[in-house]
């Protein structure tokens, strides 16, 4: 099933490229292949819009089981994160696929099924594909790099260059590092960082490759926390980053399935909870 939508920026948002260092931050690009020759073009990442989805769907899963704490950091990772960066396990351990496990966290975690995750030598894939937001732009249409007929049925016809779409925001360091005499004052440091401004607009899909309608119906509620908290990138602290977001086929009553199966299997969720908690500290 793929899940077409449209972000608008409310507010400024930025998602740094490579380069962090400097005086000068720019956005993450990404390059096209247009007209012969590649383009840079800011991007999203679907990899930001993903890691947001989670971390709403984690801490929702959570407060609806009245789970105030996860004891395991293990725990903790696998769901708002996919897991620890890395995962130390015994040597008999390694390679081996724990069928019983995998059923049962498959089964009473649907947000695993969905996003995927580890947990020590036991790997989930998931069955959410995330992609970029790209900007609704004149180079990413005329490539036919984006879905023109969806953007027009949905009241999409200007379709400006992206350079059209950036900005810059303009903020202090200070140099806190720095040993400096008492009365010293520190030393700050102008920093510019580029932006969409307020206005832009993307293009973005989701692919869901599951049949099940608790998995489905655990996506829907993702993209209703999404909906209602709608912010991407940086400096959320400072107001940037907020979003009005549509998707085609959206209702709010999609995710039913979804909390009727968590009310049904509260108890049992919890109990495994607390028994991979012990497990995997």
């Amino acid at each position: 099933m793929e899940i077409k939508g449209i972000f608008k920026a409310l507010s400024p948002i930025h998602q740094g490229g490579n380069e962090k260092t400097g005086a000068e931050i720019t956005l993450n690009r990404l390059s096209f292949f247009i007209d012969g020759r590649n383009e840079e073009i800011p991007i999203v990442s679907g990899n930001g819009i993903r890691g947001a989805f989670r971390r709403r769907l984690a801490r929702d899963f959570l407060k609806l089981l009245n789970v105030d704490k996860l004891e395991s950091k293990r725990l903790f990772y696998m769901f708002f994160a996919g897991g620890a960066n890395y995962e130390v396990v015994s040597e008999k351990d390694a390679g081996t696929i724990n069928l019983e496990l995998r059923t049962k966290i498959r089964k009473l975690f649907p947000i695993v099924s969905l996003l995927g995750g580890n947990l020590g030598n036991q790997a989930f894939e998931g069955a959410l594909k995330c992609g970029i937001a790209r900007p609704i732009c004149q180079e990413l249409v005329n490539a036919n790099m984006l879905p023109l007929d969806f953007l027009k049925k949905n009241g999409i016809t200007h379709f400006p260059s992206f350079r059209e779409y950036l900005g810059q925001e303009f903020f202090t360091r200070k140099d806190d590092l720095r040993d400096r005499k008492e009365d010293e004052a520190a030393v700050q440091m102008l920093v510019t960082r580029e932006v969409f401004v307020p206005g832009t607009l993307f293009f973005h899909k989701w692919v869901l490759r599951s049949n099940d309608p608790i998995i489905e119906a655990c996506f829907w509620r993702g993209i209703k926390l999404f909906i209602e908290d709608p912010r991407v990138g940086g400096g959320s602290s400072t107001n940037m980053g907020e979003l009005e977001i549509y998707y085609e086929n959206y209702q709010e009553d999609l995710d039913i399935e979804y909390l009727n199966f968590l009310d049904e299997n509260k108890k049992d969720i919890i109990e495994k909870i607390q028994e991979l908690s012990k497990t995997w500290k």
